[in-house]
């Protein structure tokens, strides 16, 4: 309800009325900005104390203000934009920058829960892709017969179970063999050096030589994992735990090779992400083209590292097609004449299968 002695040009720069908000302010082409009336007719009604709507004039505006409006940027530009915390932080005050921390630890609590929340969600999602997106890779990449978007589908799909499966004894088995070394070389480390000082270089050697191992571990069942996932390439019917055993098999006396290449591609990956990065940070963008071209390079930082993984995906399928023609005749499992049927799956000997290992069921 509104009265009727206002006039209609005065109610668009003024309105009156019984709403839930009261008018506070308007600048045309900036800002809207309401505040909660305390005489509402419904008892506890708004819930909110005010709104402010922006009026975004252009694009790339609005583009920049989106990423803005997460919780976590709100809660920071209004703790820190221009003020005196912010200042401290800025200059690493020795008294104040800790303190003004905390403060803003616990006053914006809710902000970064939020935001915890939000990143947590968005990081499960992009594991989930992963793992159905390296379903449709292992079924295309590199293959010597035309392939397109209905096979990576279709691969992706079938191939999807079997990834998550693989990706559970991946997490399983890595996360118990790092938690053992790093709680073992820990111990040890703790008697060793317990009266050394904290600098000393055999502290140093030996947290190192940790460091260094625990890669190499986690290389080792990282290999095993992304063979595992691959087995799919030549054995669609293979299970979780045979791809992991036949994955062992195929990868011996290749396992430095296989470390090579996957720490050859994770500092590629590392160094082409860090380089776009630091374009993107210093970029000033003082025009319209500018903030466009910024939008683009953080597009780019965006798909470097799902990049450098694909091309590592595929010196890994490279791998494990060499090590499929060149297996030892005795690990290979024995199999029946071409055109005899086959127990197991009720597939035939294919003849041109380009892996003797195992040939493809149909």
């Amino acid at each position: 309800i509104y009265p009727c002695h206002v006039s209609p040009a005065q109610m668009r720069l003024r309105p009156i009325g019984t709403g839930p908000f009261k008018f506070v302010e308007f600048k045309p082409n900036e800002i809207i900005k309401v505040a909660r009336n305390p005489d509402y007719w419904k008892p506890g009604r708004p819930y909110l104390d005010a709104i402010e709507y922006p009026i975004v004039p252009n694009v790339s505006t609005a583009v920049l203000g989106f990423v803005a409006a997460s919780p976590l940027a709100s809660a920071l530009d209004a703790s820190l934009n221009e003020t005196l915390a912010g200042d401290h932080l800025l200059r690493n005050h020795p008294e104040f920058a800790p303190t003004d921390t905390f403060d803003f630890l616990r006053e914006k609590a809710p902000a970064l829960s939020g935001a915890l929340r939000g990143t947590v969600r968005a990081g499960l999602l992009g594991l989930l892709l992963q793992i159905f997106f390296a379903g449709g890779i292992v079924e295309t990449l590199g293959r010597a017969s035309a392939t397109g978007p209905y096979e990576f589908w279709t691969g992706a799909r079938r191939n999807f179970a079997h990834n998550l499966k693989c990706f559970a004894l991946f997490a399983l088995m890595a996360g118990v063999t790092l938690a053992a070394w790093i709680g073992l070389t820990a111990a040890v480390g703790g008697k060793v050096f317990e009266k050394a000082p904290p600098n000393t270089p055999g502290r140093f050697a030996w947290t190192a030589a940790v460091v260094v191992v625990s890669f190499l571990l986690f290389g080792f069942w990282t290999l095993l994992y992304d063979f595992a996932r691959a087995a799919r390439r030549s054995m669609p019917a293979i299970g979780a735990l045979a791809a992991f055993a036949g994955a062992r098999r195929r990868l011996r006396g290749r396992w430095l090779r296989g470390l090579a290449l996957l720490l050859f591609w994770t500092a590629v990956g590392s160094g082409a992400f860090a380089a776009v990065f630091t374009l993107a940070w210093g970029q000033r963008t003082p025009s319209g083209a500018a903030v466009v071209s910024n939008l683009l390079l953080l597009g780019l930082l965006l798909a470097v590292r799902p990049a450098a993984r694909v091309v590592a995906w595929g010196s890994i399928l490279a791998l494990l097609d060499g090590s499929s023609s060149a297996e030892p005749a005795r690990d290979r499992e024995p199999l029946p004449p071409p055109g005899f049927p086959l127990a197991d799956a009720g597939a035939t000997r294919d003849p041109g299968n380009p892996d003797p290992f195992v040939p493809e069921i149909p």
